[in-house]
Protein backbone atom coordinates (compact mmCIF):
# COMPACT_ATOMS: atom_id res chain seq x y z
CA UNK A 1 0.00 0.00 0.00
CA UNK A 2 1.35 3.49 -0.67
CA UNK A 3 1.46 6.08 1.95
CA UNK A 4 -1.27 8.92 1.94
CA UNK A 5 -2.54 11.26 4.01
CA UNK A 6 -6.46 11.86 4.52
CA UNK A 7 -7.91 15.03 5.49
CA UNK A 8 -11.93 14.38 7.27
CA UNK A 9 -14.03 17.65 8.46
CA UNK A 10 -15.70 15.82 11.52
CA UNK A 11 -17.19 19.42 12.14
CA UNK A 12 -18.01 22.35 11.44
CA UNK A 13 -19.42 24.35 7.60
CA UNK A 14 -18.07 21.56 5.91
CA UNK A 15 -18.51 18.29 7.91
CA UNK A 16 -18.22 15.29 5.83
CA UNK A 17 -16.13 16.67 3.71
CA UNK A 18 -12.72 14.16 2.97
CA UNK A 19 -9.50 15.13 1.04
CA UNK A 20 -6.98 12.62 0.32
CA UNK A 21 -3.16 13.00 -0.41
CA UNK A 22 -1.25 10.35 -2.53
CA UNK A 23 1.61 12.59 -4.07
CA UNK A 24 3.15 15.79 -2.71
CA UNK A 25 1.23 18.79 -2.37
CA UNK A 26 0.77 22.26 -1.00
CA UNK A 27 -2.45 24.84 -0.26
CA UNK A 28 -3.42 27.61 1.54
CA UNK A 29 -6.66 27.08 3.65
CA UNK A 30 -8.77 30.07 2.32
CA UNK A 31 -11.66 31.53 3.17
CA UNK A 32 -14.75 32.05 0.42
CA UNK A 33 -13.12 30.48 -2.54
CA UNK A 34 -15.38 27.93 -3.92
CA UNK A 35 -13.54 26.61 -6.79
CA UNK A 36 -11.13 24.90 -4.07
CA UNK A 37 -13.39 21.72 -2.40
CA UNK A 38 -12.48 21.27 1.24
CA UNK A 39 -9.86 24.05 1.19
CA UNK A 40 -11.98 27.14 1.37
CA UNK A 41 -14.30 27.56 4.77
CA UNK A 42 -18.02 29.47 4.59
CA UNK A 43 -17.04 30.41 7.86
CA UNK A 44 -16.45 34.15 9.11
CA UNK A 45 -14.34 32.95 12.00
CA UNK A 46 -11.77 31.85 9.26
CA UNK A 47 -9.14 34.71 7.95
CA UNK A 48 -8.84 35.18 4.30
CA UNK A 49 -5.33 33.32 3.79
CA UNK A 50 -5.61 31.08 7.13
CA UNK A 51 -2.74 28.83 7.30
CA UNK A 52 -0.41 26.57 4.80
CA UNK A 53 -0.39 23.21 5.00
CA UNK A 54 2.30 20.93 3.05
CA UNK A 55 1.45 17.18 2.46
CA UNK A 56 4.55 14.56 1.15
CA UNK A 57 2.89 11.23 2.28
CA UNK A 58 3.17 10.58 5.20
CA UNK A 59 4.74 13.42 6.26
CA UNK A 60 1.74 16.29 6.34
CA UNK A 61 3.06 20.22 8.06
CA UNK A 62 0.69 23.35 9.14
CA UNK A 63 1.71 26.79 9.14
CA UNK A 64 -0.26 29.43 10.45
CA UNK A 65 -0.42 32.69 8.09
CA UNK A 66 -1.11 34.96 10.51
CA UNK A 67 -4.65 34.63 11.50
CA UNK A 68 -6.68 36.69 13.63
CA UNK A 69 -8.24 33.50 15.43
CA UNK A 70 -5.52 31.29 15.12
CA UNK A 71 -5.03 28.01 13.67
CA UNK A 72 -5.05 25.01 16.23
CA UNK A 73 -3.49 21.70 16.89
CA UNK A 74 -5.27 19.65 19.61
CA UNK A 75 -6.19 22.18 21.82
CA UNK A 76 -2.81 23.99 21.19
CA UNK A 77 -2.01 27.43 18.99
CA UNK A 78 0.18 26.89 17.05
CA UNK A 79 -0.20 30.79 15.63
CA UNK A 80 -2.01 33.73 15.15
CA UNK A 81 -1.33 37.61 14.97
CA UNK A 82 -1.20 39.57 18.25
CA UNK A 83 -4.11 41.31 19.16
CA UNK A 84 -3.78 44.99 17.31
CA UNK A 85 -1.40 43.65 14.78
CA UNK A 86 -3.30 44.26 11.05
CA UNK A 87 -3.16 41.41 8.38
CA UNK A 88 -0.74 43.69 6.37
CA UNK A 89 1.82 44.02 9.84
CA UNK A 90 1.50 40.00 10.03
CA UNK A 91 3.14 40.23 6.34
CA UNK A 92 6.62 40.59 8.01
CA UNK A 93 6.35 37.87 11.03
CA UNK A 94 7.17 34.29 10.53
CA UNK A 95 5.03 31.30 12.22
CA UNK A 96 6.33 28.31 12.91
CA UNK A 97 5.87 25.22 11.13
CA UNK A 98 4.40 22.41 13.11
CA UNK A 99 4.79 18.64 12.40
CA UNK A 100 1.18 16.98 12.33
CA UNK A 101 0.23 12.94 13.17
CA UNK A 102 -1.68 10.35 12.70
CA UNK A 103 -4.94 11.28 14.50
CA UNK A 104 -4.30 15.07 15.17
CA UNK A 105 -7.28 16.99 15.12
CA UNK A 106 -6.87 20.66 13.61
CA UNK A 107 -9.40 23.18 14.38
CA UNK A 108 -10.04 26.03 11.79
CA UNK A 109 -12.82 29.10 12.71
CA UNK A 110 -15.73 26.64 13.61
CA UNK A 111 -14.19 23.43 11.68
CA UNK A 112 -12.62 20.36 12.84
CA UNK A 113 -9.77 18.43 10.95
CA UNK A 114 -9.23 15.36 11.53
CA UNK A 115 -5.66 13.44 10.30
CA UNK A 116 -5.21 10.48 9.09
CA UNK A 117 -1.70 8.85 7.71
CA UNK A 118 -0.99 5.78 5.96
CA UNK A 119 2.29 4.69 6.07
CA UNK A 120 3.79 2.54 3.29
CA UNK A 121 5.84 -0.17 3.67
CA UNK A 122 9.55 0.41 4.23
CA UNK A 123 11.64 0.06 1.41
CA UNK A 124 15.74 -0.80 2.96
CA UNK A 125 18.26 -2.51 2.30
CA UNK A 126 18.53 -6.56 3.00
CA UNK A 127 20.27 -7.98 6.23
CA UNK A 128 24.15 -8.02 5.56
CA UNK A 129 24.13 -6.11 2.15
CA UNK A 130 27.15 -4.72 1.19
CA UNK A 131 27.50 -1.78 -0.90
CA UNK A 132 28.23 -2.55 -4.86
CA UNK A 133 31.16 0.10 -5.02
CA UNK A 134 33.26 0.30 -1.78
CA UNK A 135 32.00 -3.18 -0.45
CA UNK A 136 31.23 -1.25 3.19
CA UNK A 137 28.07 -2.93 4.90
CA UNK A 138 24.77 -0.96 4.18
CA UNK A 139 22.55 0.14 6.89
CA UNK A 140 19.26 -0.97 6.24
CA UNK A 141 18.16 2.38 6.07
CA UNK A 142 19.33 3.09 2.76
CA UNK A 143 17.71 2.95 -0.35
CA UNK A 144 17.46 -0.06 -3.12
CA UNK A 145 17.01 -0.61 -6.37
CA UNK A 146 14.37 -3.08 -8.05
CA UNK A 147 17.69 -5.17 -7.94
CA UNK A 148 18.46 -5.34 -4.48
CA UNK A 149 21.56 -3.47 -5.63
CA UNK A 150 22.58 -0.54 -3.74
CA UNK A 151 25.36 2.28 -2.94
CA UNK A 152 26.08 3.55 0.90
CA UNK A 153 25.86 7.19 1.52
CA UNK A 154 29.52 7.89 1.41
CA UNK A 155 29.82 6.21 -2.10
CA UNK A 156 26.73 8.30 -3.18
CA UNK A 157 27.69 11.73 -1.94
CA UNK A 158 30.69 12.50 -4.47
CA UNK A 159 28.94 13.00 -7.38
CA UNK A 160 31.85 12.96 -9.78
CA UNK A 161 33.09 9.75 -8.68
CA UNK A 162 29.51 8.54 -8.72
CA UNK A 163 29.14 8.86 -12.29
CA UNK A 164 32.32 7.52 -13.44
CA UNK A 165 31.12 4.02 -11.16
CA UNK A 166 27.42 4.62 -13.52
CA UNK A 167 29.26 4.84 -16.29
CA UNK A 168 31.73 2.12 -16.06
CA UNK A 169 28.80 -0.16 -14.87
CA UNK A 170 27.49 0.38 -18.28
CA UNK A 171 29.64 -1.26 -19.81
CA UNK A 172 28.79 -4.64 -18.58
CA UNK A 173 25.30 -3.85 -21.00
CA UNK A 174 22.74 -3.90 -18.70
CA UNK A 175 19.25 -2.97 -19.64
CA UNK A 176 18.96 -0.45 -16.61
CA UNK A 177 22.11 0.97 -17.98
CA UNK A 178 21.10 1.60 -21.29
CA UNK A 179 20.41 5.33 -21.29
CA UNK A 180 24.41 6.18 -20.29
CA UNK A 181 25.87 3.40 -22.12
CA UNK A 182 29.25 4.39 -23.82
CA UNK A 183 29.42 8.27 -22.63
CA UNK A 184 32.32 9.34 -21.01
CA UNK A 185 32.48 12.40 -17.86
CA UNK A 186 33.69 15.63 -19.25
CA UNK A 187 33.30 17.86 -16.36
CA UNK A 188 31.10 18.97 -14.02
CA UNK A 189 27.95 21.63 -15.24
CA UNK A 190 26.00 22.64 -12.25
CA UNK A 191 24.57 21.58 -9.12
CA UNK A 192 21.06 21.83 -7.55
CA UNK A 193 19.25 19.70 -4.25
CA UNK A 194 19.09 16.90 -5.79
CA UNK A 195 21.85 16.04 -7.53
CA UNK A 196 24.11 17.32 -10.55
CA UNK A 197 24.30 17.72 -13.81
CA UNK A 198 27.82 16.56 -15.91
CA UNK A 199 29.06 17.41 -19.31
CA UNK A 200 29.48 13.73 -21.26
CA UNK A 201 30.95 12.82 -24.58
CA UNK A 202 29.39 10.11 -26.51
CA UNK A 203 32.22 7.61 -27.28
CA UNK A 204 31.62 6.75 -31.08
CA UNK A 205 29.49 9.58 -32.18
CA UNK A 206 31.43 12.75 -30.02
CA UNK A 207 27.79 13.95 -29.26
CA UNK A 208 28.35 16.06 -26.26
CA UNK A 209 24.81 15.71 -23.58
CA UNK A 210 24.14 17.05 -20.46
CA UNK A 211 24.03 14.22 -17.97
CA UNK A 212 21.79 14.32 -15.03
CA UNK A 213 22.00 12.62 -12.06
CA UNK A 214 18.89 12.76 -9.67
CA UNK A 215 19.72 11.25 -5.72
CA UNK A 216 16.48 10.48 -4.08
CA UNK A 217 15.95 11.72 -0.27
CA UNK A 218 14.56 8.38 0.74
CA UNK A 219 14.42 5.31 0.17
CA UNK A 220 12.78 4.14 -2.80
CA UNK A 221 9.93 2.07 -3.37
CA UNK A 222 9.53 0.41 -6.45
CA UNK A 223 5.68 2.39 -7.28
CA UNK A 224 7.63 5.73 -6.90
CA UNK A 225 10.86 4.32 -8.79
CA UNK A 226 8.52 3.08 -11.62
CA UNK A 227 6.19 6.33 -11.31
CA UNK A 228 9.13 8.92 -11.82
CA UNK A 229 10.02 7.00 -14.87
CA UNK A 230 6.91 6.99 -16.20
CA UNK A 231 6.54 10.99 -15.84
CA UNK A 232 9.66 11.00 -17.83
CA UNK A 233 8.78 9.40 -20.35
CA UNK A 234 6.03 11.50 -20.81
CA UNK A 235 8.51 14.49 -21.17
CA UNK A 236 10.35 12.60 -23.54
CA UNK A 237 7.69 13.30 -26.20
CA UNK A 238 8.50 16.93 -25.86
CA UNK A 239 10.03 17.49 -29.22
CA UNK A 240 10.20 21.20 -30.05
CA UNK A 241 13.09 23.79 -30.98
CA UNK A 242 12.48 25.94 -27.71
CA UNK A 243 12.23 22.94 -25.23
CA UNK A 244 15.13 21.41 -24.05
CA UNK A 245 15.11 17.73 -25.34
CA UNK A 246 14.83 14.77 -22.89
CA UNK A 247 17.04 12.01 -24.72
CA UNK A 248 16.77 9.00 -22.29
CA UNK A 249 16.34 8.40 -19.08
CA UNK A 250 16.61 5.29 -16.12
CA UNK A 251 17.61 4.68 -12.80
CA UNK A 252 20.22 1.73 -11.30
CA UNK A 253 21.70 1.53 -7.78
CA UNK A 254 19.34 4.22 -6.32
CA UNK A 255 20.09 6.36 -8.74
CA UNK A 256 18.11 8.36 -11.25
CA UNK A 257 20.07 9.63 -14.48
CA UNK A 258 19.13 10.83 -17.77
CA UNK A 259 20.43 12.42 -20.73
CA UNK A 260 19.42 15.71 -22.14
CA UNK A 261 20.60 18.22 -25.03
CA UNK A 262 23.47 20.02 -24.26
CA UNK A 263 23.28 24.11 -24.11
CA UNK A 264 26.29 25.95 -24.89
CA UNK A 265 25.25 29.20 -23.55
CA UNK A 266 24.20 28.58 -20.45
CA UNK A 267 21.09 29.42 -18.38
CA UNK A 268 19.20 32.95 -18.55
CA UNK A 269 20.57 33.75 -15.46
CA UNK A 270 24.40 33.16 -16.08
CA UNK A 271 23.46 35.40 -19.00
CA UNK A 272 21.99 38.00 -17.18
CA UNK A 273 25.29 37.78 -14.22
CA UNK A 274 27.37 38.17 -17.19
CA UNK A 275 25.40 41.71 -17.97
CA UNK A 276 25.68 42.73 -14.33
CA UNK A 277 22.37 41.36 -13.75
CA UNK A 278 19.85 42.71 -16.16
CA UNK A 279 19.21 42.62 -20.06
CA UNK A 280 17.72 45.44 -22.28
CA UNK A 281 14.47 45.66 -23.18
CA UNK A 282 14.16 44.20 -26.19
CA UNK A 283 16.76 41.34 -25.85
CA UNK A 284 14.95 40.09 -23.09
CA UNK A 285 11.75 40.15 -24.79
CA UNK A 286 13.12 38.69 -28.07
CA UNK A 287 14.69 35.68 -25.22
CA UNK A 288 10.95 35.51 -23.94
CA UNK A 289 8.75 35.22 -27.40
CA UNK A 290 11.07 32.36 -27.96
CA UNK A 291 10.63 30.65 -24.79
CA UNK A 292 6.66 31.75 -25.15
CA UNK A 293 6.94 29.18 -28.21
CA UNK A 294 7.72 26.54 -26.38
CA UNK A 295 5.33 27.42 -23.55
CA UNK A 296 3.02 27.78 -26.26
CA UNK A 297 3.25 23.98 -27.78
CA UNK A 298 3.73 22.26 -24.27
CA UNK A 299 0.28 23.53 -23.13
CA UNK A 300 -1.08 22.46 -26.49
CA UNK A 301 0.52 18.78 -26.61
CA UNK A 302 -2.15 15.99 -25.75
CA UNK A 303 -0.68 12.44 -25.23
CA UNK A 304 -2.11 9.15 -24.03
CA UNK A 305 -1.28 9.10 -19.75
CA UNK A 306 -0.53 5.68 -18.46
CA UNK A 307 -2.46 5.35 -14.99
CA UNK A 308 -1.46 3.98 -12.16
CA UNK A 309 -4.47 1.19 -12.70
CA UNK A 310 -3.04 0.37 -16.01
CA UNK A 311 -5.55 1.83 -17.96
CA UNK A 312 -4.56 5.28 -20.44
CA UNK A 313 -6.28 8.29 -19.88
CA UNK A 314 -6.00 11.16 -22.73
CA UNK A 315 -4.46 14.57 -21.34
CA UNK A 316 -3.77 17.88 -23.10
CA UNK A 317 -1.31 19.89 -21.82
CA UNK A 318 2.35 19.80 -19.71
CA UNK A 319 2.48 22.39 -16.77
CA UNK A 320 5.97 23.06 -16.17
CA UNK A 321 5.64 24.75 -12.46
CA UNK A 322 9.07 26.49 -12.01
CA UNK A 323 9.91 28.40 -14.92
CA UNK A 324 12.60 31.33 -13.95
CA UNK A 325 15.61 32.50 -15.23
CA UNK A 326 17.78 29.86 -14.13
CA UNK A 327 15.02 27.21 -15.87
CA UNK A 328 15.41 28.66 -19.45
CA UNK A 329 18.77 27.75 -21.41
CA UNK A 330 20.42 28.92 -24.58
CA UNK A 331 21.52 26.92 -27.13
CA UNK A 332 24.81 28.05 -29.49
CA UNK A 333 26.93 30.98 -28.68
CA UNK A 334 26.99 34.75 -29.29
CA UNK A 335 24.40 36.22 -31.64
CA UNK A 336 23.45 32.50 -32.38
CA UNK A 337 21.67 31.39 -29.66
CA UNK A 338 18.14 29.90 -28.87
CA UNK A 339 16.11 29.68 -25.88
CA UNK A 340 14.99 26.65 -24.50
CA UNK A 341 12.92 25.87 -21.20
CA UNK A 342 14.47 23.03 -19.55
CA UNK A 343 13.61 20.59 -16.95
CA UNK A 344 10.25 20.65 -18.43
CA UNK A 345 7.97 17.54 -15.50
CA UNK A 346 11.45 16.66 -13.56
CA UNK A 347 10.99 18.38 -10.30
CA UNK A 348 7.29 17.89 -10.73
CA UNK A 349 7.73 14.08 -11.49
CA UNK A 350 10.77 13.97 -8.46
CA UNK A 351 8.10 15.35 -5.90
CA UNK A 352 5.22 13.61 -6.92
CA UNK A 353 6.79 10.40 -6.69
CA UNK A 354 7.89 11.33 -3.03
CA UNK A 355 11.72 10.90 -3.76
CA UNK A 356 12.57 14.39 -2.67
CA UNK A 357 11.76 14.40 0.72
CA UNK A 358 10.63 17.23 2.96
CA UNK A 359 11.73 18.78 6.52
CA UNK A 360 9.76 20.29 9.09
CA UNK A 361 10.08 24.00 7.85
CA UNK A 362 7.96 22.91 4.52
CA UNK A 363 9.79 22.45 1.07
CA UNK A 364 7.46 21.21 -0.70
CA UNK A 365 6.96 23.92 -3.49
CA UNK A 366 9.88 25.46 -3.94
CA UNK A 367 11.52 29.37 -4.04
CA UNK A 368 8.64 31.33 -4.34
CA UNK A 369 9.66 34.34 -6.00
CA UNK A 370 8.16 33.23 -9.74
CA UNK A 371 4.86 31.92 -8.67
CA UNK A 372 1.30 33.34 -8.75
CA UNK A 373 -1.00 33.52 -5.71
CA UNK A 374 -2.89 30.28 -7.89
CA UNK A 375 0.10 28.48 -7.33
CA UNK A 376 0.49 29.43 -3.90
CA UNK A 377 -3.36 28.53 -3.07
CA UNK A 378 -3.52 25.50 -4.63
CA UNK A 379 0.10 23.60 -6.02
CA UNK A 380 -1.20 20.74 -7.12
CA UNK A 381 -3.79 21.52 -9.42
CA UNK A 382 -1.54 24.29 -11.02
CA UNK A 383 -2.84 25.19 -14.70
CA UNK A 384 -1.02 26.60 -17.85
CA UNK A 385 -1.87 29.79 -16.64
CA UNK A 386 0.42 29.93 -14.08
CA UNK A 387 3.60 29.66 -16.47
CA UNK A 388 2.54 32.11 -18.55
CA UNK A 389 2.50 34.28 -15.04
CA UNK A 390 6.14 33.12 -14.50
CA UNK A 391 6.94 34.24 -17.52
CA UNK A 392 6.21 37.53 -17.59
CA UNK A 393 7.98 37.30 -13.91
CA UNK A 394 11.10 36.27 -15.52
CA UNK A 395 10.62 39.07 -17.89
CA UNK A 396 10.19 41.31 -15.16
CA UNK A 397 13.49 40.26 -13.45
CA UNK A 398 15.59 40.13 -16.71
CA UNK A 399 14.83 43.88 -17.13
CA UNK A 400 14.93 44.94 -13.19
CA UNK A 401 17.09 42.50 -11.74
CA UNK A 402 14.23 41.81 -9.11
CA UNK A 403 11.18 39.71 -9.01
CA UNK A 404 8.10 41.41 -9.57
CA UNK A 405 7.11 40.99 -5.42
CA UNK A 406 9.23 42.58 -2.50
CA UNK A 407 10.42 39.56 -0.15
CA UNK A 408 12.01 41.71 2.97
CA UNK A 409 14.54 39.57 5.09
CA UNK A 410 12.85 37.48 7.67
CA UNK A 411 8.88 38.07 6.21
CA UNK A 412 7.17 34.57 5.27
CA UNK A 413 7.49 34.56 1.20
CA UNK A 414 4.06 33.10 0.90
CA UNK A 415 2.51 35.35 2.65
CA UNK A 416 3.94 38.24 0.90
CA UNK A 417 2.79 36.44 -2.69
CA UNK A 418 -1.02 36.34 -0.53
CA UNK A 419 -1.09 39.52 0.37
CA UNK A 420 1.11 41.72 -1.82
CA UNK A 421 0.25 43.37 -5.19
CA UNK A 422 3.78 43.05 -7.63
CA UNK A 423 5.30 46.42 -7.79
CA UNK A 424 4.63 48.06 -11.30
CA UNK A 425 7.64 47.54 -13.76
CA UNK A 426 8.41 51.38 -14.24
CA UNK A 427 8.94 52.03 -10.46
CA UNK A 428 12.41 50.07 -10.87
CA UNK A 429 12.99 50.73 -14.29
CA UNK A 430 11.27 54.20 -15.53
CA UNK A 431 13.08 53.66 -19.11
CA UNK A 432 10.74 50.72 -19.79
CA UNK A 433 8.62 51.92 -22.66
CA UNK A 434 5.33 52.50 -21.48
CA UNK A 435 3.45 50.02 -24.53
CA UNK A 436 5.62 47.22 -23.33
CA UNK A 437 5.46 48.05 -18.92
CA UNK A 438 1.76 47.90 -19.27
CA UNK A 439 1.85 44.17 -20.97
CA UNK A 440 3.82 43.43 -18.09
CA UNK A 441 2.12 44.81 -15.30
CA UNK A 442 -0.75 43.56 -16.52
CA UNK A 443 0.27 39.95 -17.20
CA UNK A 444 1.52 39.94 -13.35
CA UNK A 445 -1.77 40.50 -12.60
CA UNK A 446 -2.77 37.41 -10.25
CA UNK A 447 -6.00 38.65 -8.00
CA UNK A 448 -8.53 37.54 -8.08
CA UNK A 449 -7.44 35.83 -11.60
CA UNK A 450 -4.54 36.17 -13.64
CA UNK A 451 -4.10 38.79 -16.09
CA UNK A 452 -2.95 37.05 -19.12
CA UNK A 453 -4.33 33.38 -19.24
CA UNK A 454 -2.26 31.62 -22.67
CA UNK A 455 1.38 31.86 -23.92
CA UNK A 456 -0.32 33.21 -27.35
CA UNK A 457 -1.45 35.53 -25.60
CA UNK A 458 1.33 37.32 -23.85
CA UNK A 459 3.25 36.51 -27.09
CA UNK A 460 1.09 38.72 -28.93
CA UNK A 461 0.50 41.48 -26.34
CA UNK A 462 4.50 41.56 -26.50
CA UNK A 463 5.23 41.94 -30.28
CA UNK A 464 2.81 44.48 -30.94
CA UNK A 465 4.16 46.16 -27.48
CA UNK A 466 7.55 46.46 -29.58
CA UNK A 467 6.17 47.33 -32.65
Amino acid sequence: MAAKVILKVVDGPLKGEVAEFGEKAACVVVRGKEDIPLLYWDDNTASRHHCFIEVDPPAITIRDCGSKNGTWVNRTCIGKRPAGVSPEEARDMTFLTRELEDGDAIRIGKSKIVVEIHKAPAAGAREGARCQKCGARISPKDGMDTDGELLCNSCRSDESELVDFLLSQAKSRRNEFAPIAGYTRIRLLGRGGFGAVFLARHDESGDLVALKLMLPQVAVQERARKRFLREMRIAKRLDHPNVVRLLDSGSAHGTFFMTLEYCRGGTVADLMKSRGGTLPPDEAVGVILQALAGLEYAHSLEYEALQEDGTKRRVRGIVHRDISPNNIFLAGIGNFTTPKLADYGLAKAFDNSGLSGMTATGTVIGKPYFMPQQQVINFKYAKPDVDVWAMAATLYAMITGLPPRDFPSGADAFYQILETKPVPIRNRAPSVPRPLADVIDGALVDDPKIGIATALELRRALEKAMQ
